[in-house]
């Protein structure tokens, strides 16, 4: 049995392994990826991101911004996210680019570095605040906003002449589980040799009780 359980336990091991390196999550996960794993990030220059970032009261966010100032990590004409980059941005801008989406091929994270409240800025005594407030709620409400921003995006994505690279997922080999069915024939083999000794113990214990009630 306990062999069993250990074979189920590599052969699990083995299949819950994920084929590609998961993305970075939130800020902290990024940090880290850009001190021991090359990240690089990608910044607006002279923004309130790159404010944020620098002056951020945690230690992860300000390296972030220390990293892109140092490193000179702004956007330009080339700028391109790949694998081993993250662009940090207005959320509705990144989302033109990056989602859930399956047509989408950037990650976008959950994580906030900073939130801003925007609002129609009218003069005192304007006749028409009521009216531009519930214009304001209704286009919120409604979400043409969010409706801007995912057709605009797949616009982008239909009218993008940049190569995409499909990732091929690669099957397990015999060289992946050979060490699992290893294990296994061996559990088996210890199970049929354990099952052989009871056998025989079974017999001489009955043999010898066999005796007793002869004598």
């Amino acid at each position: 049995m306990i062999m069993t359980l250990s074979y189920s336990t590599v052969l699990l091991s083995i299949l819950t392994v994920p084929l590609q390196i998961p993305p970075v999550k939130n800020f902290e996960e990024l940090s880290e990826a850009v001190m021991k794993r090359n990240y690089k990030i990608i910044v607006p220059k002279g923004s309130t991101t790159l404010d944020a970032l620098l002056y951020n009261p945690k230690k992860y966010n300000r390296f972030l911004g220390q990293a892109a100032v140092n490193n000179s990590w702004y956007y330009n004409a080339q700028s391109k996210v790949t694998k081993d980059t993250a662009a940090i941005a207005g959320r509705s801008i990144l989302q033109m680019l990056a989602g859930s989406e399956d047509w989408k091929v950037n990650y976008l994270s959950e994580d906030s570095l900073v939130s801003f409240m925007f609002a129609p800025a009218v003069k005192k005594g304007f006749c028409y605040k009521k009216r531009v407030d519930k214009i304001t709620n209704s286009i919120n409400s409604g979400g043409l906003n969010l409706k801007f921003i995912r057709s605009r995006s797949f616009q982008m994505w239909i009218t993008m002449h940049e190569e995409r690279f499909t990732d091929t997922a690669m099957p397990l080999t015999l060289r992946d589980l050979i060490g699992s069915f290893l294990m296994l024939s061996f559990g088996l083999g210890v199970a049929f040799f354990i099952f052989i000794c009871e056998i025989v113990c079974y017999h001489l214990r009955r043999k010898k009780r066999t005796r007793k009630l002869v004598s």
